[in-house]
């Protein structure tokens, strides 16, 4: 359990970050016989699986209703079989896609995507426009020059709008559509995931696949259909995952907030189960976390080099890999070594067996896309004049309603006064509200203007100008 320092048996301990990926945890104990030793946990807290789950394409009720419904169950992060611990609500993530974030009272705005992260919940790409699929008749399959145009403007949107400076790791396929992954390296994405994944969900497995995680179909019809209306559907037989290296990913586009109907039944019978069969009044062997933080701790984990001694702890991570907490298991303290939790981490002690949850070690995410862009204008769509000549990342255009096809353009003006259309954008007829791109990056070099200008229409209300940092 948890234990607080106690100063007078001269116990000093210490912890800091040395660097971006090195923690320290100073201690002084008697040499011990065995010696010490400490291993990385194949899961946080010394857990044995990870639940996460995935809504996708950024609804409002996630944030209305679907993040309260999930708190009112709660985990606890003691290692199994060791008492206390701290309960933590059930949090999950948000499949955004770009071009439809705030685009009206139904789908999430960036406000309340931020409100999702301040409350544990993690954000997941899914795709900028949503558009690439291999079915259909015929399929819409999609170039490399589309491909890389979504992921950097995706990424580059969700680092940037939510304010946390770092793109996603991990990608939630949009239609089922892998072929972004062959792009993975480029932006910074480790993971993705889709239905029927054929990658698997068991980390230990030699035939897993990071790119091609699977999920557990969860959508109302679908749950009919495949998963007989089974509420523990995804589960084995014998009631639990096996143990160690495991993944139980879920995935719907909506939660009814309904307690009447099937669906809300069926979720709230999930959630119970669960947590009474692996939360503290049963096994207690589960870590729940959006889905990007547990494969980002498996990285994380597989990576590090762990120095234990009397003196201490030292724990390294490449700079190559996301930043993770981690969590060590330590044999052979003495039992009488009343340890203090560290700052910004978490401590359990049974009897010569420590466990130690680290802060974050390194960078959560990845970096931004290179080159780095930011906002520079937000207003009414039309002209826009530069104070001075600046390379154009790219025009964000806000548009409503339907109405004719529209053909929008983005015009650039050069310093020498040299004109020229950057980039086009059909708008179907069938269109209603969302957010279009007339982008240069990353396909081509970003055009030093010193004046732009989009098509004027009633249906467009509102543009972004982003220029390279």
């Amino acid at each position: 359990m948890n234990k607080t320092m106690n100063l007078a048996v001269a116990l000093l301990l210490s912890c800091s970050a040395v660097q971006a990926a090195e923690w320290k945890y100073a201690w002084k104990i008697p040499s011990a016989q065995p010696a010490l030793s400490a291993t990385v946990c194949p899961f946080l807290y010394g857990k044995n699986w990870g639940y996460a789950f995935e809504i996708d394409d950024g609804p409002v009720e996630v944030r209305t209703f679907t993040a309260g419904f999930f708190a009112g169950y709660q985990w606890n992060d003691a290692p199994p079989g060791v008492s206390g611990g701290r309960d933590h609500p059930i949090v999950g993530s948000v499949a955004v896609i770009g071009c439809a974030v705030g685009a009206n009272s139904t789908l999430l705005s960036w406000d309340q995507i931020k409100e999702l992260i301040d409350m544990g919940w993690g954000v997941a790409n899914h795709s900028y426009y949503h558009l690439g699929h291999t079915w259909g008749d015929p399929p819409r399959l999609l170039s490399r020059e589309e491909l890389r145009e979504d992921l950097f403007w995706s990424q580059a949107m969700i680092g940037r709008k939510t304010g946390l400076g770092r793109a996603p790791t991990h990608m939630v396929y949009p239609n089922g559509y892998p072929a972004y992954s062959d792009y993975f390296e480029e932006f910074g994405l480790r993971s993705g995931s889709l239905v029927c994944g054929p990658g698997g969900r068991n980390f230990s497995d030699p035939k897993f696949d990071l790119k091609m995680i699977d999920r557990t179909f969860m959508d109302e019809g679908n749950w009919n259909t495949w998963m007989k209306s089974e509420p523990m559907a995804g589960y084995p037989e014998d009631g639990g995952p096996v143990p160690n290296d495991q993944l139980i990913l879920d995935f719907t586009h909506s939660i009814s907030s309904d307690p009447q109907t099937p669906n809300y039944q069926r979720w709230q019978k999930r959630m119970e189960t669960i947590i009474s069969r692996y939360g503290k009044t049963g096994s207690n062997d589960f870590w729940n976390a959006p889905a990007e933080q547990i494969i980002n701790y498996k990285l994380a984990a597989d990576k590090a080099e762990v120095h234990v001694d009397g003196n201490g702890i030292t724990v390294r991570l490449p700079d190559d890999i996301p930043g993770s907490a981690l969590t060590l298991q330590i044999n052979n303290v003495p039992p009488n070594a009343a340890l203090a939790p560290p700052e910004g981490g978490v401590l359990y002690q049974k009897g010569s067996t420590v466990w130690l949850t680290t802060p974050v070690i390194g960078k959560p995410g990845s970096p931004l896309p290179d080159p780095s862009i930011k906002c520079i204008f937000k207003g009414p769509a039309g002209e826009y004049a530069f104070e001075k000549p600046e390379k154009l990342a790219g025009v964000l255009v806000k548009h409503f309603g339907q109405g004719e096809e529209l053909l929008v353009k983005a015009e650039i003006e050069s310093p020498d006064g040299k004109a020229e259309t950057m980039a086009t954008y059909t708008l179907p007829n069938a269109w209603a509200n969302g957010t279009i791109l007339l982008p240069a990056l990353p396909n081509k070099p970003a055009p030093l203007v010193k004046k732009v200008t989009v098509t004027q229409d009633k249906r467009i209300n509102e543009m972004e100008v982003w220029v390279v940092e």
